[in-house]
């Protein structure tokens, strides 16, 4: 048991079995559970599903590999390009043709056999931001304006862009392809849905919002004008809304007064 003092709750975390039953797939940025969305980067967690040392997908020219360390996940049958995969630990891409779908049946597979088979819930946006320490709260993993890290120590300033990553948008325009890599000399794909950006609590202007060029689909960038009126200082919280979801809270930037 231990204390998520951000959410006001005491969170319980449970060894799993040999079994292989998962705890199911968690947004890669935020950690939240729930319904996933299409081409949301998802961990997973359970055991025997991979080698023993984690072992990453080696992309073959525009395209991440459906399989790593001789693990596949499937979704309703697509292959999902597969980040990393180790014992009881992977991360994988939901596949794009999950869009209009409410349930997906996920089956890990390790050396061509079935380990794992769980249902979840989908919905079309989950999005969660990257944070710095990457556990889902506190300070964002953003850049500023003159692309170097947000912190405390370097905060932005109003009247400025901030950068920010996230993942969980949902299908895109045009359409998401799995696994492929945004370049910067193709048209970037965007969310379908609305995107908004609230800065302190106050609205920010959204410069853009769509793949992070070189990245892996599923993995979406922000672009938004700190407002003039906004409070300064060391955590200000951001938030990120595609569609109907919204980013997890307890995740901030640090913005100056200067």
């Amino acid at each position: 048991y231990f204390t998520d003092s951000q959410n006001a709750v005491i969170r319980k975390l449970t060894l799993l079995t040999p079994s292989g039953s998962p705890v199911g797939a968690v947004n890669a940025a935020s950690y939240s559970g729930g319904a996933i969305a299409p081409g949301e980067l998802v961990t997973l967690f359970s055991t025997g599903m991979g080698p023993a040392q984690l072992t990453g997908g080696v992309p073959t020219g525009s395209l991440w590999p459906t399989q790593a360390g001789d693990t596949q996940v499937l979704f309703n049958g697509a292959a999902a390009p597969v980040l990393y995969s180790s014992n009881n630990q992977m991360a994988v891409a939901v596949p794009y043709q999950l869009a209009g779908a409410s349930k997906a049946t996920v089956q890990i597979l390790y050396n061509k056999q079935s380990v794992s088979v769980f249902d979840t819930a989908v919905t079309a946006s989950a999005p969660g931001v990257f944070t710095r320490d990457q556990s889902g709260h506190g300070q964002a993993a953003a850049l500023n304006q003159d692309t170097s890290l947000n912190s405390a120590l370097n905060p932005a300033h109003r009247g400025t862009v901030i950068v920010l990553y996230l993942t969980g948008e949902g299908q895109t325009t045009p359409a998401g392809v799995n696994g492929k890599i945004a370049t910067a000399s193709a048209k970037l794909p965007q969310p379908m849905q609305p995107v908004s950006v609230t800065i302190g609590g106050v609205s920010a202007i959204l410069q853009y919002a769509g793949a992070a060029p070189g990245s892996l689909a599923g993995l979406m960038q922000v672009n938004a004008l700190i407002p003039d009126s906004v409070t300064t200082g060391a955590a200000v919280p951001v938030t990120v809304t595609v569609g109907s979801g919204s980013s997890q809270s307890g995740v901030t930037i640090a913005i100056s007064s200067n």
